[in-house]
């Protein structure tokens, strides 16, 4: 009877019931891991390396407009100071 295994869509034996709450709350916390509770590790680690780094190259982008700012605001204020002085 192995011919009568049921698979999913990907091609995997399903092997018992999962619970797709689960897998949305586990996905919200860390992208990736709810697909990879529901049977696709390797899509799953896949989609959880991309987000971690594209949520670093955000935060850099964050940090580098700061960055921006604050040199000009730093700039601004020191050169109002100077023109207070002359």
């Amino acid at each position: 009877m192995a011919d009568n295994i049921l698979t999913t869509s990907w091609g995997k034996p399903v092997t018992g019931e999962k619970s797709p709450f689960i897998a949305l709350i586990l996905s919200f916390f860390l992208p990736g891991v709810g697909i990879i509770y529901a049977g696709r590790v390797g899509l799953g680690l896949v989609i959880l390396l991309l987000s971690v780094l594209l949520a670093a190259v955000f935060v850099g982008i964050i940090f580098w407009i700061y960055g921006m700012y604050k040199a000009y605001t730093m700039c601004t204020e020191n050169n109002r100071i100077w023109a207070d002085y002359l």
